[in-house]
């Protein structure tokens, strides 16, 4: 049985053989017409599995391509090998699912088409058994042209990490003048194609380019990835029947969303789901005696479309009974009846202080005017608008079946008494305010705002939640899940990306102050962070968001980077690794500050030991 070794003990005794090994075949033979210019990846380990992937640049229709994994870096001794046929029908891609493999151990993997060798990658296999510790990277938002990918670089030569764990966004569907675009030009990093992703084709160009990436690549052929998409690997703001960036003149949604996934299977290094449709890319894995990691899909499966505040919100109502048209009578809004009407009510500010308008013909005139007289608004129910609207239980995020598969698996995990539950998870699942901007900011602060949140200043005077694109539009779904630590006792620690910012937040369910899970959410790759994209100090954006959340722990909203998760059987130690630029290909360490976050008894969950 090979011997299970550390990364850092492996890079030391053999990186100079694997990098002498894995640098000339990367260039085309002479003549052969074929070549690996996407370098090599895996995903999805499992304790005697992995996937491995490449892809063939050729002229050729179809391309016979052999396979070869050993524990040895220059493959000398036995090794597990086999062959496959790729074509154009799967853009040339090769994806193979190596079994048979030891658990916790490293291997090396090389594919072969003609007298041409692939880069030499590199995979770990999950540990089984007790375990000391476990080391994983956490990534998401990777967008091309915003700028290098030195988060990645960064990652690659950290010789701890055993996983890399990316949370979606790992590319983006947008045109070559489009978002974070402003220097992809000078950064030789412009969006090929240039039009947005719609087809099949577009989409396969994009995985192509992003692949293209050496940071990337180097980091592929280091450590296996376990993956998820969010919304731009399909378009902005997805949900199971369309897109906040998919209009009618893009064709068929679902044809697009097929296109997508489509290429998304062919360019990533992860399985389909086996029986299921393959939205359904819900699943677990397990690390050893130590924890469960669920992955779950909570953007193309079942997400019901998102909230927007703007259209969406609810407003105080007015009710009357007309029963008899010639006197109109105010009534409760509890009382039933086919001849009760309602209406938002006015409210004149004009007046001091500001009164209701209850006159039913008044009423009647202003909610057929398509915009009220100035000094005249209707004023906002929160409590409705939250209890009805964003935790409405009708609302779905992921689905009898996911739902299925999640309790199932917490449950296994408590039964196994497993330390830590690890749930692997697009966007923001714990409540975020966003701070009162009307009330924190001075009018030259407001003046600096960005355009787009301006006409939301005022809103955030009634509490309004930090986007309804997270969790905080599907309230019920999220109480769910909070439910299922309680319930189980599970030591639940969300891994989140999407923000382009870090987090730190406590988890409560509503029905148990006792119980606690804790959420680390990880920044972007170069994706804008959130102080560019609202036009605020990190500084003090991150002042308001703690006076706003008394569930926030951590948040740094200024740099790229990454995050990395260090297990043991008593304590999980999150680190928030930032690096210096994006801007240049030659960057620095910019610091990192960590959280260590330990277990309590009686399966009361978690709690954070130090800030």
């Amino acid at each position: 049985m090979p011997r299970n070794i550390t990364r850092r003990e492996l890079l030391t005794r053999v990186a100079p053989a694997t990098a002498a090994l894995a640098v000339s075949p990367t260039s085309m033979a002479a003549g052969s017409k074929i070549a690996f210019y996407h370098g090599v990846a895996s995903g999805d380990p499992t304790q005697s599995a992995v996937i491995l992937w490449t892809r063939v640049t050729t002229s050729r229709t179809e391309v016979d391509v052999d396979w070869e994994v050993s524990v040895n870096a220059d493959f000398s001794g036995e090794s597990i090998s086999g062959s496959l046929l790729t074509s154009g029908s799967r853009d040339h891609t090769v994806k193979v699912d190596v079994d048979g493999l030891q658990a916790g151990t490293r291997y090396f993997y090389r594919f072969l088409a003609g007298d041409v060798s692939s880069p030499i990658g590199q995979t770990i296999t999950l540990p089984e058994g007790e375990l000391d510790s476990f080391k994983l990277g956490i990534c998401s938002c990777s967008n091309y042209p915003a700028g290098y990918f030195n988060a990645y670089a960064a990652m690659a030569d950290n010789p701890d990490l055993e996983l890399v764990l990316h949370l979606g966004d790992y590319i983006y569907e947008y045109d070559a003048d489009g978002y974070a675009s402003a220097n992809a030009e000078a950064l030789g990093r412009r969006s090929e194609p240039l039009s947005e992703l719609t087809e099949l084709d577009d989409y396969r160009r994009r995985h192509a380019q992003y692949k293209s990436d050496k940071d990337l690549q180097r980091l592929h052929a280091s450590l296996p990835f376990i993956l998820s998409w969010d919304d731009h690997e399909v378009a902005n703001d997805g949900w199971h029947g369309g897109a906040d960036n998919h209009d009618k003149g893009e064709g068929d949604w679902q044809m697009r969303k097929a296109a997508a996934l489509q290429a998304y299977y062919e360019w990533m290094p992860i399985r389909a789901p086996m029986g299921r449709a393959n939205v359904d890319q819900w699943r677990s894995f397990e690390i050893g005696q130590l924890a469960s990691l669920i992955m779950l899909e909570t953007r193309l499966s079942a997400r019901d479309p998102q909230v927007d505040i703007g259209r969406d919100l609810t407003y105080e109502q007015i009710y009357f009974d007309i029963s008899n048209p010639g006197s109109p009578k105010r009534v409760a809004g509890s009382d039933a009846g086919d001849d009760v009407v309602s209406f938002n009510l006015p409210y004149d500010h004009d007046q001091k202080p500001s009164a209701a308008i209850e006159d039913y013909h008044r009423i009647m005139e202003l909610s057929e005017l398509e915009k009220l007289p100035k000094g005249i608004a209707y004023r906002p129910d929160m409590k409705a608008f939250t209890e009805q609207i964003l935790d409405d239980p009708a609302r779905q995020l992921l689905g009898g079946k996911q739902r299925e598969f999640v309790a199932a698996r917490l449950e296994q995990s408590a039964k196994q008494a497993k330390p830590w539950q690890l749930i692997g998870n697009q966007t923001l699942v714990a409540k975020v305010q966003t701070p009162n901007l009307a009330k924190a900011l001075s009018p030259e602060e407001k003046d600096k705002i960005s355009d787009f949140l301006k006409p939301a200043i005022p809103l955030t005077a009634l509490g309004i939640p930090f986007g309804t694109d997270s969790w905080n539009g599907y309230g019920a779904e999220r109480e769910w899940l909070l439910e299922q630590g309680v319930k189980n006792g599970s030591n639940m620690i969300v891994l989140t990306g999407d923000t382009h910012a870090s987090w730190g937040l406590e988890l409560q369910a509503e029905s148990d102050a006792n119980w606690q899970g804790f959420e680390l959410g990880a920044t972007s790759i170069t994706s804008p962070g959130l102080p560019e994209a609202i036009g605020m100090t990190a500084d003090r954006l991150t002042e308001l968001l703690f006076q706003a959340n008394a569930n926030l722990r951590y948040s740094e909203t200024a740099h790229h980077g990454y995050l990395s998760l260090t297990l043991t059987a008593d304590s999980a130690t999150a680190e928030f690794h930032r690096i210096s630029t994006i801007s240049e290909q030659a960057y620095q360490s910019a610091g990192s500050d960590s959280l260590s976050l330990r277990r309590r008894d009686a399966g009361k969950g978690i709690e954070l030991q130090k800030t």
